[in-house]
């Protein structure tokens, strides 16, 4: 799991100001299937990830990573 949490962190740590969140979802999906061979358990990898890391981040940034 560790390798999709660093992809999907990456990726939110850069995109989260600039996206909306169903925006920064796709393209989470998106990354999760190029990189890794992820399709059907995305949407459950993303929500492991946003459970994990919410506490990481605060203010806006936990409020957008709330809203994924």
């Amino acid at each position: 799991m560790d390798k999709y949490f660093f992809t999907l962190d990456l990726l939110f740590r850069s995109n989260w100001e600039v996206c909306k969140p169903g925006a920064l979802r796709s393209m989470m999906k998106k990354y999760l299937n190029r990189d890794h061979d992820v399709v059907g358990g995305a949407d459950y990898i993303i929500n492991i990830y946003k459970g994990d890391f919410l506490d990481r981040y605060q203010g806006d940034a936990r409020e957008a990573l709330a809203a994924l």
